[in-house]
């Protein structure tokens, strides 16, 4: 079970990927089918190559003013 998985995030080039983050690393990328305790649905937002930190920061601000 990972920490967070961020779900549907579009990379530049228009591919949908999942994100799986496991004390606040970046441990995953691709089609992810494992359970997480937090799932946060990136609604096809486009993300870039950033750290991890950076991604989840970045993420979390847009969903809190959605």
């Amino acid at each position: 079970m990972y920490d967070v998985i961020f779900k549907q995030a579009k990379r530049i080039d228009g591919t949908i990927i999942d994100i799986a983050i496991e004390h606040g690393k970046i441990v995953e990328i691709g089609e992810i089918n494992v359970p997480a305790k937090k799932i946060i649905d990136l609604k096809a937002r486009i993300i870039s190559a950033l750290s991890g930190s950076i991604l989840i920061l970045i993420a979390l601000l847009t969903l809190r003013y959605e």
